[in-house]
This record gives C-alpha cells, structure tokens and sequence, in this order.
C-alpha cells in the first residue's frame, strides 16, 4: 500500500507540474515574443525616424546648393555601422532613390523583396510602418519604415530599416532552458515532497489497519496510539471509540452468555427435580405397586404439590423475562405509596397470623404520591413482607417503617428471622439463589430477583442489611414525590 499511494501522489504532482509546465511555458512564449517585438520595434522605429529627420534636413540643404553628397555618404556608412541595420531608401517609382547621385552607392542596390506594397504604405503613411508587427522568437529580421518630407511637408522617399534579431532568438533559447531547469528541480522536490506526504498519511493508516485487524480477529482491547490533530487523528479516535464499544459489548455479551448458561442449568436443575419426583409416582401408580386409597392419595398429593412448584416456577420465570425486556411497558400513574402498602398488609394478613406474626405500618404514613404500576409495587412489597413472614420465628414481628431520606420517603421492611450470612447476602438478588431450608421449602428462587427489576422499573434504591440470627432489614428509597393533590387518604 506505501508504493501505491506513493506512486499516486508522485503521478499527481507530476501530472499537475506538467500542465503547470505547459502553461507557463506558453505564457512565457506570448509575453516573450510581444516584449521582445515592442523592444525591438520601439528601438528600430526611433533609429528610423532620426535618420529620416537627418536624410530630410540633408536634402533641404543639398537642394538649397549648400552641401554636397560627400558629406552625406559618409553618415549613411556610420549609421550602418551604428545601428547595426540595413537601411534603403526608396522613390515613389518604388525604385532605390538615386539622391544624391553621387552618393547611390550607399543605398542597397536593390529592395527586399516583395517590399513593393509596404513601400506604398510608407508613401501613403504620415508615421512609422511596421512590416509583420506580430513577431515572433523564430522571425530572423524585423523591417520598419518612414516617410521622409521635404520642406513643403510632401513625402519625397520611403525610408527602410531591417535589423537581424538572431539574438532574439539566442535569448528565447536561453529563457526557456532557466525554466526547464526551474521546473525540473520542482519535479524534483515535488518528488520528495509525495514521499514526505505518503509517509505521513502512511503511518497512521498502518497502525489504524493494524487495529482494525486486532478488531476483526476478536481482540477489542486495542488502541490506533494515532494522536493526529487533524482528521486522520479524528478517523483514529473514533476508531479507539468503536474498539472501546466493541469491548463492553464483548464483555456485556459474554456476560450474557454465561448469564443464559447458568439461567438454562438452573431451570433444569429446578425442574427436573419434581419432573423425576413426578414420573417415579405415576410409575408406581400406574404400575399398581399400591392398592391403599390412603397411600394413593398421599401420592396424588404430592404431584399436585409438584405440579403446583413447576407451574409457580414458570410463571416466575415468565414475569422475571417480561421485566428484564426492556421493550416491555409498565403502566406509569400516580398511585399513593400508602395505600400500596395497607393493601399488601391485609393479603398477606392469614398467613401471617398463622405463624401468630403481627405485622406493623409505622412512621409517617402521610399520603406520599409516586410515578409506578400499582399492581407491580404491591407484588414488589408482597414479595418483600411475603419473605419476611416465610424466614421469621412464630411470634415475632414484621415492621414496616416510612422515614424520610433527603426529602424522599423510604420503607423498611424489617424481620427478627434467621437472617442472611455475609456470604449468602451477595448473591440474594441472583437468579434461582434460595436458602435451603424447611421455611423456604418451595421457593423458586426468583422472588427477589423480580422484586429488583420492579425497583429498578420504578427508579426505587433496593438494599438489604442482615446479620445470622439477628434478622434481615430491606430498605427501599422513592424517588421524590409527585402532586399529592386528588390523592385518597389512607384508612390506616
């Protein structure tokens, strides 16, 4: 992947510096040429029309008999040899003008050629004339033309200058080989600058591909180490974030896992118990291995009593999934947690009074309005006083007590039972965790697991504080409370 990208971005910039090349180089080519052709022109046209106003002020005076041709012939082989140019003058027959006579020889015998239109111009023309003013690096001369007056103003020659521009051409060559060697240092550079860039943007892409391959093979604890403030480094923070979200759902999922694990392994050991009780009874019943009505019916007794396990232990298990589904709804209203609690006392009054157990509402038992499920809050106390019952010594008391925790109500349901040990105290809220014993003979071990998800349905802290032989105290703290207004008023 480095020679690739490397070799892109060095195709890039190549491509970019040849078209900038192309550019450049025909700009430098315009400019050149029309620089290049107003110098020459400009100079060749002032060179013209010095030796025009010259050859006019000669004639004026060779006409006026003051002068002779000598003197004449003379300046036109210094201005050859100073302006370097080649220089004719011409009559309106578009013939070499043969002025002065004796001075012809300095004049080029003949015209250049095809000059016969430009000269008309010149005769036609009160200013300088340029022949082909669009020069360019390749012409080898440059002509221009002027007229030259006499004294009444009229055009008597046609005056042309043409000057060799080789050097032009020596100067073109010149510009252009400094800006091929301008552009192939920048070619150059441009190289070593995409190897620079592909290394930079090369690395972090590596040990982002080497996470993201820690990623796919499983391995969720990984980090990019890319701390780019740019937008590679935000591609790799946001990389480091998957990798931390793969983790925890790695973790939640394998906690699942053992979750359901252990869920299957207890529901078959809870169930295949009375199952096995249940099939070795009816084998004996259906086998005829007793006769007794007695004895048949102390039998039937006790599949109805396994039957009865199974069917609280499923139902259990049922209400248990609904309220750890999360898309499972409960029916939010105002309710008075009063009178929550004054109903649960009153079903739970008969089995308490068997075990002679007087169960008590105490504190301040003021209307105290809460968000929740009616029917939810009373399983979630029936389970609470249910337990407290079930673990309590006969005769002695069941209190709940409402206090006040930081302007929220809290209920505590207390018993002086056998209680819970430190160990076993960890583990009251698992699923299918019961206390071995003749009190808790059918128990499923999910009661407190529902009463949890109910408090945690309804926002309500659950906590439990027990000690062996010393009892066992739930505490549960309400959120704040709701508009008390339209509420009923317990009957205490």
């Amino acid at each position: 992947m480095t020679h690739k990208l490397t070799r892109r971005l060095i195709l890039c910039f190549s491509v970019v510096l040849l078209l900038f090349a192309i550019l450049v180089g025909a700009m430098f080519t315009v400019l050149f040429s029309m620089h290049s052709a107003a110098i020459y022109a400009e100079d060749l046209e002032a060179h013209a029309v010095s030796i025009a106003d010259t050859i006019a002020r000669f004639y004026q005076d060779y006409t006026a008999g003051s002068c002779c041709g000598g003197g004449f012939r003379a300046y036109f082989r210094f201005i050859q040899d100073v302006a370097r140019c080649e220089i004719w003058l011409a009559d309106a027959q578009l013939q070499p003008a043969q002025f002065p006579p004796q001075a012809s020889s300095a004049f080029q015998s003949a015209l250049p050629e095809g000059s016969d239109d430009f000269i008309s111009q010149i005769f036609a023309s009160d200013g300088v004339c340029v022949l082909d003013s669009s020069v360019s690096p390749h012409m080898s001369s440059l002509i221009v033309g002027v007229p030259v007056h006499d004294a009444d103003g009229s055009v008597i020659f046609a005056l042309l200058l043409r000057r060799t521009i080789d050097n032009q051409e020596r100067a073109y060559r010149a510009g252009l080989g400094i800006l091929m060697i301008c552009l192939l240092s920048a070619f150059g550079l441009s190289i070593l600058l995409a190897v620079l860039i592909s290394r930079r943007l090369i690395t972090p892409l590596h040990q982002m591909i080497r996470a993201t391959q820690q990623m796919m093979s499983g391995q969720y604890a990984v980090s990019t180490g890319v701390t780019q403030d740019d937008e590679m480094g935000m591609l790799a923070r946001h990389i480091d974030a998957l990798s931390a979200r793969l983790l925890s759902a790695n973790q939640a999922q394998q906690e699942l896992d053992a979750s359901r694990r252990e869920f299957f392994s207890n529901v078959s050991h809870e169930l295949r118990t009375p199952i096995s009780v249940l099939k070795g009874s009816l084998e004996v019943l259906v086998g005829g291995l007793i006769s007794d009505p007695d004895e048949v019916q102390a039998y039937l007794r006790q599949m109805l009593s396994d039957t009865n396990h199974m069917e609280r232990l499923v139902r259990d298990l049922l209400e248990l999934s609904r309220l750890k589904d999360s898309h499972f709804k409960i029916e939010m209203e105002q309710v008075n947690l009063i009178d929550v609690l004054q109903e649960t006392i009153r079903f739970l009054r008969q089995p308490a009074a068997a075990k002679s157990i007087a169960v008590t509402l105490s504190g301040d038992v003021s209307p105290y309005p809460v968000m929740g499920d009616y029917a939810r809050l009373r399983q979630l106390f029936t389970i609470l006083l249910d337990n407290a019952i079930k673990f309590s010594m006969p005769g002695s008391p069941v209190e709940l007590t409402l206090t006040q925790d930081g302007g929220r109500r809290a209920v505590s349901v207390r018993d002086h039972g056998v209680g819970i040990s430190q160990q076993d105290l960890s583990h009251i809220f698992d699923r299918f965790y019961h206390q071995r014993s003749s009190s808790n003979a059918g128990g499923t071990g999910l009661g407190l697991p529902i009463a949890r998800e109910i408090a945690l349905r309804h926002g309500i802290d659950l906590s439990c504080v027990s000690a062996p032989g010393e009892g066992t105290c739930f505490t549960l703290v309400f959120p704040p409370p709701s508009d008390p207004e339209g509420l009923p008023q317990g009957d205490g």
